[in-house]
C-alpha cells in the first residue's frame, strides 16, 4: 500500500513478473496494462537519469539490478517546482539602435523627431507583446527586464524583433538595425547587467543586427541570433572599446589562447600577433603565436629570432 510503484521483471524477456497495487493504479488509470515495452522504456530512462512520463504524471525510476526490481516514485510536483524555479530566473537585456548617429546626422529636427518616434513606438509594441518592462536611456539605448519564462518565448520566436525592425526601417528608408545583449541568472543583478552589456558590445563588434545571449555562469557560452544584414558599423573609439571589451571577455573565458595570422607572415601580422599575445598575458592568460617556419619572410624571421634571443 506504500505510494511507491514496485515492479519485478524477468531479466531476459523483460516481462513483468509481479507489481504492487500502486503500479496497477498508475497504468490502469491510463487505460493500459504494463508490458515488456513499458519495462524497456522505464529501464532506458532510468539509465539516462530522465523523468518518465506516464499519463499526466512524472516519475523517477530507481533500479535494483540484483533483485530485478524497479521502483517508481511520483515526481510530478518536483518537476513542476523545478520548472517554475528555472522560469523565475532574472533576465536583463540591453538594446542599441545601430547606425543611429549616422541616420540622424545632418537631418532636420522634424526628421530626427520622426525617427525617434518610430524607434520608441516599435520598442513599446515589442515590450507589450512579450509583457516585459522597458526602460529608455536615450533615443538609441534601451534596457528591458523580465524572467526566463518570457525570454524563452523570444528564443522560440528566434528573436523575430530583429527582422521586424530591420524590415520596417527599410520601408521607411532608414538604415537602422538593432543590437541586443541579453543575460540571465540567479539574484546577482549587477553581474547579470554587466554580462548583458558585454553581450551587447559583442553583438556590435560582430556587425550589429543580432542578439547575443549568455547565462551568468563562468562556463556558459554565448548563443547568437540574427546577424543577417550587411555591417555598417563605423570605425570609432566606441567600436574600438567594444572590440577590446569583447576580446577581453573571450580571452577570460578561454583556457588556452592561440594566435594565428595569415599565411606568409609579414611584419604587420607579426606586430599584431605580438600585441595580441601581450593583451592576453595582461589578462592573466598564457598565449602562443602560431606560424609556419617555412613561410616566413626574411625580415620577419630575423625579427622572430631577435625576440627569441
Amino acid at each position: 500500500n506504500m505510494p511507491i510503484g514496485v515492479i519485478r521483471f524477468n531479466n531476459e524477456t523483460f516481462e513483468p513478473e509481479w507489481f504492487n497495487p500502486f503500479i496497477d493504479m498508475i497504468f490502469k488509470g491510463n487505460d493500459k496494462v504494463i508490458n515488456r515495452d513499458d519495462i524497456k522504456k522505464i529501464l532506458k530512462n532510468a539509465s539516462d537519469d530522465q523523468y518518465i512520463t506516464i499519463g499526466k504524471q512524472k516519475y523517477v525510476a530507481e533500479l535494483d539490478s540484483d533483485k530485478n526490481l524497479i521502483y517508481l516514485i511520483d515526481a510530478t510536483k518536483e518537476v513542476a517546482f523545478k520548472s517554475e524555479f528555472n522560469d523565475s530566473r532574472a533576465v536583463i537585456g540591453a538594446i542599441s539602435v545601430d547606425n543611429y548617429d549616422d541616420a540622424t546626422d545632418l537631418i532636420t529636427d522634424s526628421g530626427r523627431t520622426a525617427i525617434n518616434s518610430f524607434i520608441a513606438s516599435f520598442l513599446e509594441e515589442f515590450a507589450d507583446k512579450y509583457g516585459i518592462y522597458l526602460r529608455r536611456i536615450n533615443s538609441s539605448r534601451h534596457y528591458f527586464f523580465c524572467d526566463y519564462r518570457i525570454l524563452e518565448k523570444m528564443i522560440n520566436d528566434k528573436f523575430a524583433v530583429l527582422k521586424e525592425f530591420r524590415e520596417l526601417s527599410a520601408q521607411k528608408e532608414i538604415p537602422l538595425t538593432l543590437s541586443i545583449g541579453v543575460a540571465y541568472g540567479w539574484n546577482d543583478f549587477p553581474t547579470i547587467g554587466k554580462v548583458a552589456l558585454n553581450n551587447l558590445e559583442l553583438a556590435q563588434v560582430r556587425g550589429g543586427d543580432q542578439v547575443v545571449l549568455r547565462e551568468n555562469t563562468p562556463q556558459a557560452r554565448p548563443v547568437y541570433f540574427g546577424g543577417n544584414s550587411e555591417s555598417r558599423t563605423q570605425k570609432s573609439r566606441t567600436r574600438a572599446r567594444a572590440i577590446s571589451t569583447a576580446l577581453r571577455t573571450i580571452i577570460a573565458e578561454s583556457e588556452d589562447v592561440f594566435i594565428v595570422g595569415h599565411r606568409f607572415t609579414d611584419m604587420d601580422a607579426l606586430g599584431a600577433a605580438v600585441a595580441m599575445k601581450a593583451f592576453a598575458n595582461m589578462s592573466g592568460k598564457e598565449a602562443f603565436v602560431v606560424y609556419d617556419p617555412e613561410q616566413l619572410l626574411p625580415d620577419v624571421e630575423r625579427a622572430i629570432n631577435k625576440m627569441n634571443d
